[in-house]
């Protein structure tokens, strides 16, 4: 059999997220026997990073300290070459938009293959930011996205070869969920009104394309119309003052709970009566005042 192939997995930041937990469950299933898997991001910690200790795979950091345009990103570059040179790795795989932009200018010093992904639509990239993933989309060997619309976004607004675009769609393991989901929530949930709907939603709050105030003007225009379940939002991020302000604004009150962060979210989502994922990032535009509401048949629905 053929030595494994060394491959540098490379994201931002090892925090709990989509990108994030994809890229843990992927490098917790590789087979060793045929990849030498190494990890790299740009900042320390993270609630992943004992984890992937656990897994035997330190990450290394390769600190970018704000913007790209500065002597340390080229400083890191030439890091992240070496490393692939003295660890015999053949390809980097970059998981999000800052580890595409380093990952193929690295791979190019080093002189190996370089596989970037696309997540998402990109609707929160500025001018600069969006020329920078079209560049490093069309150098770069090979483009992974998460679902077709983001692979025609990239083959038409991008201008990639669509021959090198592949999409791998998330992947859930089903049965850690459900073993996850019949569990009682630890800490409990705030108790409510049995007779109201509990309505759920798990975002980061991070960045508006996730929909949240979109989420609360929807629940103020149903509250107006006589419906006033519970809402309950999953998650955390530095917009959590400013939507509770929007919510205290509303006059939602107590119908609006905000749990923070959360590692028992299967076991919330089979608790409540119906999920809703008003996010703008899987359209083909931002989409304002849309409420996509889903009802509950099954939790492995809505692990992501």
């Amino acid at each position: 059999m053929a030595d494994p192939v060394g491959v540098l997995h490379v994201v931002d930041c090892l925090n709990v997220g989509g990108t994030e937990r994809q890229l843990f469950e992927l490098l917790r299933r590789l087979d060793r026997r045929r990849f030498t898997p190494h990890v790299a991001c740009f900042k320390t910690g993270g609630e992943l990073h004992p984890h992937l200790c656990e897994l035997g795979l330190p990450p290394t950091v390769f600190p970018l300290r704000g913007s790209l345009a500065q002597p340390n990103t080229a400083y890191q570059i030439g890091r992240m070459a070496l490393l692939c040179k003295r660890a015999d790795i053949r390809v980097i795989h970059a998981h999000d938009f800052y580890s595409n932009v380093i990952a193929v200018a690295a791979a190019h010093v080093a002189g190996i293959r370089c596989i970037v992904s696309r997540r998402d639509l990109a609707h929160w990239l500025g001018g600069t930011q969006r020329r920078a993933l079209r560049l490093a989309c069309r150098v770069a060997d090979a483009v992974v996205a998460n679902a077709g619309a983001v692979a025609e976004q990239t083959e038409r607004e991008l201008g990639v070869d669509g021959g090198k675009i592949h999409v791998i769609p998330n992947g859930i393991d089903v049965a850690h969920f459900d073993l996850k989901a019949f569990r009682t929530p630890e800490p409990p949930l705030p108790p409510g009104d049995v007779s109201r709907t509990r309505i759920c939603m798990v975002g980061s709050m991070h960045l508006p394309d996730k929909g949240h105030a979109d989420l609360l003007q929807a629940a103020a225009l149903l509250r107006d119309r006589g419906f006033t379940p519970e809402w309950v939002l999953v998650s955390d991020g530095s917009l959590r003052p400013r939507l509770e302000e929007q919510a205290g604004a509303l006059g939602l009150g107590d119908t609006v709970r905000f749990l923070g962060r959360r590692d028992d979210v299967p076991s919330i989502l089979v608790r409540c009566d119906m999920v809703v994922h008003p996010s703008w990032a899987g359209q083909c535009g931002p989409i304002r005042g849309r409420l996509a509401r889903t009802k509950v048949s099954h939790p492995a629905c809505y692990a992501q």
